[in-house]
């Protein structure tokens, strides 16, 4: 239960520091400050202020506080979904950042596919198998869909070589959805789509081409399309959701 309470403690407090609310370079509140402000004893926050730590966000420097560090210095990707939880009411940033990161893993994991497509290619009918098994999860069933998504893309990650930092970086993206309000729903929206442009994917890793070159642009046309309508289909549900609680409050 303890570590419960240090875990939401932290997360509000990397929220926080990620919307600006305390300055980079300046000193947080003492420790016992933050225990008063969250009703709970000193070790607890104490644990959650060394959690944070670990996200790069601060420094403890003995007996002179906690300073806040440059997130772009100190941060590393796992901060990528927080960072995005903490833009939401911003429509811009949190445009920017979902794309900044999709551009991320396409470019990543576009080379490794390339780079092993043979082992791909070879597991073609597991990997069609996998595609088709998300768009069979129900609509409402997003968890089913998290899961049948992270099969096919732990495969896929599997098959490209099985690195480790891009199997890092998959885990901060089901991590994303799992943790950002409202992004799995956008994400899983369209299942029909993300069926057809994972088969494309397929399809365009076994047709013969010329060079590596055109393959990639192709892997690359297909991925931006999926990527688009992830943004895209976020920005709309986020929209629908603001003109709602404005309708309610009007």
């Amino acid at each position: 239960m303890k570590n419960d309470v240090a875990s939401r403690i932290e997360q509000v407090l990397v929220r926080e520091l990620l919307q600006g609310a305390y300055p980079m370079g300046t000193r947080m509140p003492t420790v016992r400050e933050l225990a008063e402000r969250f009703d709970v004893n000193v070790t607890t926050v104490q644990r959650a202020l060394a959690r944070l730590e670990a996200t790069g966000l601060v420094t403890a420097r003995q007996g002179s506080g906690i300073h806040v560090e440059d997130p772009a210095l100190t941060g590393e990707i796992t901060l990528a979904p927080a960072l995005l939880e903490a833009a939401l009411h911003d429509s811009a940033a949190r445009r920017r950042i979902l794309q900044d990161f999709l551009d991320v893993r396409r470019a990543l994991m576009t080379t490794m596919m390339i780079e092993h497509r043979d082992a791909i290619i070879a597991a073609g009918a597991t990997l069609v198998g996998a595609a088709i098994e998300l768009e069979s999860v129900a609509d409402d069933d997003i968890d089913g869909k998290l899961s049948a998504d992270a099969a096919f893309s732990r495969l896929m990650v599997k098959l490209a070589g099985d690195n480790m930092t891009v199997a890092w970086l998959y885990n901060t993206a089901l991590r994303m959805l799992r943790q950002v309000p409202f992004l799995a729903e956008a994400y899983y929206a369209d299942s029909a789509a993300l069926r057809r442009h994972n088969l494309a994917i397929i399809q365009a890793l076994v047709a013969t081409r010329e060079s590596r070159g055109e393959l990639w642009e192709e892997l690359n046309r297909i991925l931006v399309e999926m990527d688009h309508g992830i943004v895209e289909r976020f920005e709309t549900l986020l929209q629908t959701i603001r003109d709602s609680e404005d309708g309610d409050t009007g």
